[in-house]
């Protein structure tokens, strides 16, 4: 699937990037958008990479204020609204690494999506864990380590494995579901 010229146009200074993150959420603060940035910041500032942010932006919930202060200074950011989820795929396809910075997870799908992407992801440890790099809510120095592991260790980037769990995982309660649909 090609992505819309709207939104490849948006994304064309993230995409021009060496290095390029994406996270998903809401511009609320447990969904620490504000960690991810501060994170991506200290590595620029360390390693005088060229790292991109993507924040795909859910909209069903925003505090303007906290969004101002995600994005204030850091025109590295691209911030893209309500994407479809096929879309997300594909960005998620372009980028490195994928960062949850959520403090309360149910299952994560969107850590298991981008796992299946071939991305490490970068989360708190709340909700589904297995296979990726974790830190403690909040934690922006926890955060900003295993994101340079995802970033720049060839060990943390083999997600294969980890993908090829969920996968088998998915199909095994899809048959499980389609059984129990087909006896009743």
């Amino acid at each position: 699937r090609t992505l819309p010229a709207s939104i490849e146009n948006r994304l064309e200074p993230f995409l021009k990037r060496p290095r390029r993150v994406c996270s998903v959420g809401v511009f609320i603060e447990s969904y620490g958008f504000a960690h991810a940035a501060a994170a991506v910041e200290r590595l620029r500032a360390e390693t005088g990479e060229e790292i991109g942010l993507v924040l795909l932006d859910g909209t069903f919930a925003r505090d303007e204020g906290y969004r101002d202060e995600v994005l204030r200074g850091r025109g590295w950011v691209t911030v893209l609204e309500n994407v479809p989820n096929p879309d997300v795929y594909q960005i998620m396809k372009r980028s490195d690494a994928f960062v949850r910075a959520v403090s309360h997870e149910g299952y994560g799908i969107s850590r298991v999506e981008a796992t299946w992407c071939g991305l490490p992801v970068v989360g708190t440890d709340a909700g589904e864990t297995r296979g990726m790099l974790t830190f403690e809510f909040g934690d922006v120095e926890g955060l900003a380590r295993q994101l340079r592991r995802a970033l720049f260790d060839p060990r943390a980037r083999d997600v294969a494995r980890w993908a090829a769990l969920y996968r088998g995982e998915a199909e095994e309660n899809l048959r499980a579901l389609r059984s129990a649909l087909l006896t009743d």
